[in-house]
Formats: C-alpha cells, sequence, structure tokens
C-alpha cells in the first residue's frame, strides 16, 4: 500500500530565520522613519523660524525708519530713546536686571521660539573701544563652537558686550523704559553711517539649545544728514 505524500510547507527553523530577518528589516525601516520625522521637525521650526524673523525684521525695519525721519535737532533724545527701546525690547533679564545671552523672551504670534532683537551702530569703531564687561564664559564658549571665522567671533562677541552694555547703562528695569540720562549714545547714533539690524531666534534650551541669526542693514535718514 502507498502512504499519501506529505503536503510541502516550512520548517519551524525557516520560519524562526524568516522572522528574523523581517524583524532586523522593520528595525531598520523604523530608524529611517525615526530620522525622517526629526528632519521633517526641524525642517518645520527652520521655516518657522525664517517666517518669524523675516516678518520681525519688516516690523522693526519700518519702526525704526519712521523714528529715524521723524525728529529735527531738538528731539535727538527722543531718537536715542526709540532706539534703546527697540535694541533691548526682547532681551531677557535675570534677577539682578543684567542681560541673559541668547535666551530671548517669546516671540510675537509664535509658539515655543523666543527671540532678542539688537540694533548695532555702524561702523563699530564708534562703540568698540568702550569699557565693556567681559563676555561670560559659557557665552565665548557658544561663540567659539558655533563660529569658525575668528574675525566674526571677534564680532559676535563685541556685539554681545554692546547689547549688555546699553541695558546694563541705558535701560530702567523698575519701569521698562529707556533712561538716557547724561549720556555719548546720542553722538554715537548720530556718526552712524548705517545700522544693522540683527534678530536671533531660539528655540529649545541648554544643549538643544539651536539659535538662528538673521541680519539686515537699516540706511538711517535725517540722521546721517545732522551728523557733525
Amino acid at each position: 500500500m502507498q502512504l499519501p505524500k506529505r503536503n510541502a510547507g516550512f520548517t519551524l527553523v525557516e520560519i524562526m530565520m524568516a522572522i528574523g530577518i523581517l524583524a532586523i528589516g522593520m528595525t531598520g525601516v523604523t530608524a529611517l522613519y525615526a530620522v525622517a520625522v526629526d528632519a521633517h521637525r526641524r525642517a518645520m521650526d527652520n521655516s518657522g523660524m525664517a517666517f518669524l524673523a523675516e516678518s520681525m525684521l519688516c516690523e522693526i525695519r519700518a519702526d525704526f525708519t519712521k523714528r529715524d525721519t521723524d525728529f529735527d535737532d531738538e528731539q535727538t533724545a527722543t531718537f536715542t530713546e526709540s532706539f534703546i527701546d527697540l535694541a533691548c525690547r526682547y532681551k531677557r533679564l535675570n534677577e539682578s536686571g543684567d542681560y541673559v545671552f541668547e535666551e530671548g523672551v517669546p516671540a510675537p504670534n509664535s509658539a515655543g521660539l523666543n527671540c532678542e532683537v539688537s540694533i548695532y551702530p555702524l561702523p563699530r569703531t564708534l562703540w568698540a573701544d568702550l569699557p565693556f564687561d567681559p563676555v561670560p564664559a559659557d557665552v565665548t564658549a557658544r561663540i567659539v563652537d558655533t563660529i569658525d571665522d575668528p574675525d566674526a567671533r571677534s564680532r559676535a562677541a563685541e556685539e554681545y558686550q554692546f547689547d549688555a552694555w546699553l541695558l546694563g547703562t541705558y535701560w530702567d528695569n523698575s519701569t521698562g523704559l529707556p533712561d538716557i540720562g547724561d549720556t555719548n549714545l546720542n553722538d554715537i547714533l548720530l556718526q552712524a553711517v548705517e545700522y544693522k539690524l540683527v534678530v536671533r531666534i531660539i528655540l529649545g534650551e541648554g544643549d538643544n539649545k539651536d539659535v538662528e541669526t538673521f541680519r539686515t542693514i537699516i540706511l538711517p535718514g535725517s540722521v546721517v544728514d545732522q551728523a557733525p
């Protein structure tokens, strides 16, 4: 008598090998998916940062230009107050009223992003020799880590020093208003050939902090006309 033929099939070892190969493949796919999601999130963050910075640059440029052209010889102090107001508006201060570098404050109409705004009179020789305090060590380390060019690192340090000097000298922490008092800032602003407007957008904090810097140049109007 002839025995019936066995139906073809897979052994347990073959099934286990197939499952193992599938698991290895799915691990790779999952890792690629995570990378793709992170890249997409970063792209969205960068787009949001760029859009926010561009809108702020346009808004502050228009505001600064309006103030720049709406004063005469007797209103120099008013222009100086406007300059301080715009340059200090979005800075974060600690309990002592000192400028906290690259922390910023919540950006207008934006979730999860902080911003800083700075305006620098150019040429920088107008203020580079002022008695600045040293740049904090953590900021110096960040400048070294993120800026390769030595000249650019030096410029960045000078700008942070100017920001801290401006806040410490001319900003009234009790009222949140400019306090120009007896100042040589008027002379610096009147001699400026142009102004550099900088918006820093800060995402995250600590080791995960990402800072994108956006710059534009503002050409002065009547300021230059009145320069000595």
